[in-house]
């Protein structure tokens, strides 16, 4: 080729075929590779792609025949090899059905069921100034087609109506009409005004001789005693088969003799091969090709071969010598320097958006930098696209080392950054040349699907409540709101059982997935047949259970404890908390889950009946007694407790009628029994607004309960709310495992921090310092007080492109008995610290024993920031954003 010609050059080869009216064209790029001279000792070499298929076939229904596709590299020095990784300075990627390049390991498995239409394996040269295409490869998708559409209905043939035996054709005959003409034994058939022969009976055949029967009477080394006609045996001494005739045994068959052995055939020819190692064509071997510089040893230094077909190795005529391998080309001159290998290098791989619309980043920023990380000015420009194909110009940057796209504003999906030679700025076609290109494409989320099946548990079964069984329910309306299908499950306490409780899962009901607990339906009231009634499926019983594996389709473990952590959906949380009273608690039980012991207006639990109408006017809902009148002076029974025992339960006292005071006008207790006792204890409620703990009450029928009396004549309208609350239970420490918060209640907080802190004593004379970020050593702080109690401050270094990525910590200490000091980190205007959606925080305050960590980021062009990258909750101290002071609750 002519050196004018460029290394490599690419021609569209288009194929068209017509089929069926119907015409097909595929165009492939062949590429050609000039082959240059190289060094002075090596071989010419040439690099060549291999994929393991030349076409991914698919049935009709995308089924493909061969599930994996991957690709090798071939190496032409003079011999054929494959290479086991990609040569340095080369780039091997791939991509499926038109998208994105990505890097490819060699004879990696691509999977041919995610490919639609085609893979392509491309291989670049990026050792010289301009990065060459060396080889590419496309596998195309060939499926077969779907099965065609049935054809159009023929027409309705005529069906043959028999007509019986007559001498002569029939009267006024029909199409279809068919008979035997006894005449001339025909079957005719009659269509279209004319009569055809179907059929003609045949000549009857002469009757046959009468066959003879043989008797096998088996194998015998003398013929068997009164023979009959047709007895057959085989004689064992000379193999012979005889028969009887009625008069002797007759031979019919014998079996043969083996045949002599036949002659010794010849051996047959090898193949041999023998070598040589002159750089100039040898004569041809002689002999047994062991002589005048032959071998039969492969070597590296081989260069020539040839080979016979012979009976021995020294038998038969050898061919021709074949050359193998070519002698050194003679030194090439040496090549000009080439420049400094540059790359673009961006600040995210990909771009998310969420289901909201928010972009996260909402800006990135793409650098171009040499081989050793410094800055370079370049051409820049950024092109984005919505479909991938089509891309236009977003921005450009003459002669500039970066440029950032604010992706919300733009709201592109795809986005290519490129450097030209000419200006960025005088560059309007995406197919003009490029020198470095890269990509940075925006991944949306999916919505969110429906969950699968989740166990619901219910402490007792309740009368009015909907119970569920969601499983396998397809429509969403017929899911609660928050669409989450559910299986519920009650536990009734059984004091008989080691645990305490049955267990029942509730069952679909006439065809529907929720029904309403009824008297009727409770489990305990049902007919059960086996393990099951109209509405439960009962369970095993409750009891430990010990095992070093369990293996379910699916478990219901509710408050599982590992260790001092309980485990109850989302949350991993500790054993160990405080009740709704602030008291220390165990009652794990109750995380998460607000539990009432009872409702007011379950009649098997609390009688509201008061004696007498005219006196107090009551009424009960769930959770709530509300007292809205009583007459003159008098005391009256507001509730009281149906059973035998009451258990320890927490209610607060609403004042509904500020013209009325607890105490002064009226006056609410509640009566109770200790246990084994005869004798009423009280409780005088002597405050509203204030959640008080009642005791048990073991009354066994006894009165008991609220009592109301009035001091003042007249009635009281609206007096007061009784309001059950739940039991609680916060835990000292919890975890949500789907969003992923941590609190913390109760303890002392730390995090173990890298070992590499710079100490800065802060005297009693130093109020503020400088930090010097040195981005090699990655030096952190440690920043002592230990003798002021004055609050000390430090100033971070400006955030520059070269800091970008730079981490750093910053940990405040105090020594004990020194006092409450904090520590300001702030930047110098006009940058502000960065945290969240707040963008110009002043300044971020350490509280002793804290940390803070801060990174240096790109956030317009040419524009940083340090940003806060503790993963913890802060809080603030002032409205406004400039002016807020941030203190790391966790880190």
């Amino acid at each position: 080729m002519a050196s004018s010609v460029p290394d490599t050059t690419e021609i569209n080869v288009t194929a068209t075929a017509i089929r069926k009216g119907i015409t097909h064209t595929r165009t492939i790029v062949l590429s050609l590779n000039k082959i240059k001279p190289g060094a002075n000792g090596d071989n010419a070499v040439i690099y060549e792609l291999q994929p393991s298929l030349s076409v991914i076939k698919k049935d009709k229904a995308g089924n493909p025949a061969v599930a994996t596709i991957s690709c090798r590299l071939l190496k032409f020095d003079g011999t054929a090899s494959t290479v086991t990784s990609v040569p340095e300075g080369f780039t091997l990627q791939y991509s499926t059905d038109g998208g994105t390049f990505q890097y490819y390991t060699l004879e990696s498995p691509i999977n041919t069921s995610g490919i639609a239409q085609k893979v392509a394996f491309r291989l670049y040269d990026e050792r010289g100034q301009f990065v060459v295409k060396v080889d590419e490869e496309t596998i195309y998708v060939v499926q077969d087609g779907s099965d065609g559409h049935d054809g159009q209905d023929g027409a309705d043939g005529t069906s043959i109506i028999w007509k019986g035996e007559f001498a002569s054709h029939p009267a006024n005959p029909q199409n279809g009409w068919a008979y035997k003409n006894t005449t001339d034994k025909k079957s005719y058939v009659y269509q279209s005004g004319a009569w055809y022969q179907m059929t003609v009976d045949g000549t009857n055949g002469q009757n046959g001789t009468n066959g003879i029967s043989i008797v096998w009477k088996g194998d015998s080394s003398t013929p068997p005693a009164s023979p009959q006609v047709n007895w057959v045996y085989r004689d064992t001494d000379n193999g012979g088969v005889y028969i009887y005739n009625g008069t002797a045994w007759e031979l019919m068959v014998v079996d043969g003799n083996d045949g002599t052995d036949g002659a010794k055939g010849s051996d047959g020819n090898s193949v041999y091969i023998t070598y040589h190692d002159s750089e100039t064509e040898p004569t041809a071997p002689t002999g047994n090709g062991t002589t005048g510089g032959w071998h039969t040893n492969a070597t590296s230094s081989s260069r020539w071969m040839s080979q016979k077909v012979a009976a021995s190795a020294s038998s038969g005529a050898w061919g021709n010598p074949i050359q193998i391998a070519g002698k050194d080309g003679i030194n090439g001159a040496d090549g000009i320097n080439g420049k400094d290998a540059n790359m673009l290098v961006s600040s995210v791989s990909q771009i998310g958006k969420k289901l909201n619309g928010v972009y996260e980043p909402e800006i990135f920023t793409v650098y171009h930098k040499s081989a050793n990380g410094t800055s370079v000015n370049a051409n820049i420009v950024c092109w984005g696209s919505d479909d991938g194909i089509n891309y236009s110009v977003i921005d450009n940057a003459v002669d500039a080392s970066s440029i950032s796209i604010d992706v919300a504003s733009e709201m592109a999906k795809y986005y290519v950054i490129r450097t030209y030679t000419k200006r960025a700025d005088q560059v309007s076609d995406f197919s003009e040349p490029f020198i470095l290109s890269t990509s940075v494409n925006v991944v949306s989320d999916g919505e969110a699907g429906v969950a699968g099946s989740a166990y619901r548990k219910w402490d007792g079964f309740e009368i009015g409540k909907t119970y569920r069984n969601d499983d396998g329910v397809v429509d969403l309306s017929k899911l609660e709101p928050e669409k989450v299908r559910y299986i519920d499950v009650i536990l009734i306490k059984n004091s008989a059982l080691q645990a305490g409780a049955d267990v029942y899962i509730a069952k679909k009901f006439g065809g529907n997935n929720y029904w309403v607990g009824t008297n009727e339906n409770d489990p305990r009231n049902e007919v059960f047949v086996g393990n099951e009634s109209p509405h439960w499926i009962r369970a095993n019983s409750m009891a430990p259970v010990f095992t070093n594996l369990i293996i379910a389709n699916a478990a219901l473990i509710d408050f599982g404890t590992i260790g001092a952590f309980i485990y109850q959906g989302d949350y991993m949380f500790s054993q160990h908390g405080v009740d709704g009273d602030g008291k220390d608690s165990t009652d794990y039980q109750y995380f998460n889950n607000t539990t009432y012991p009872f409702k007011f207006n379950n009649t098997s639990v609390w009688s509201t009946t008061p004696p007498s109408s005219t006196v107090i006017n009551v009424m009960p809902m769930d959770y709530k007694i509300y007292i809205t009148d009583m007459l003159s002076i008098d005391e009256a029974w507001v509730a009281s407790p149906v059973g035998t025992f009451t258990p320890s339960f927490r209610v607060k006292i609403l004042n509904t009628n500020t013209n009325f005071t607890i105490g002064d006008d009226y006056q609410l207790i509640y009566v109770y029994y200790e246990e084994g006792s005869a004798l009423t204890k009280t409780m005088v409620f002597t405050n509203t607004d204030e959640t008080i703990t009642l005791p048990a009450n073991y009354s066994n029928g006894r009165s008991s309960g609220f009592l109301m009396r009035a001091f003042n004549t007249g009635s009281f309208d609206d007096i007061l709310t009784i309001e059950l609350v739940p039991n609680t239970f916060t835990p000292n420490f919890y975890i949500n495992g789907k969003t992923g918060d941590v609190y913390g209640t109760r303890g002392v907080w730390t995090m173990r921090t890298p070992d590499v802190f710079k100490t800065v004593d802060m005297t009693s004379t130093t109020a503020r310092i400088d930090l010097d970020v040195d981005i090699k050593k990655n030096i952190n702080y440690n920043i002592l007080i230990r003798s002021s109690t004055t609050d000390r401050s430090c100033r971070l270094p400006k955030a520059t492109k070269d800091l970008v990525g730079m981490k750093l910590i910053i940990k405040l200490s105090t020594p004990d008995g020194t006092g409450a000091q904090t520590l300001a980190i702030y930047c110098n205007a006009p940058q502000y610290i960065h945290w969240r959606n707040r963008k110009n925080v002043l300044y971020a305050r350490l509280t002793p024993d804290a940390f803070i960590e801060l990174e240096c980021l790109p956030i317009l062009r040419d524009t940083y920031a340090w940003y806060i990258r503790n993963a913890g909750e802060f809080k603030t101290d002032s409205p406004t954003n400039q002016e807020a002071i941030l203190y790391p609750v966790w880190i």
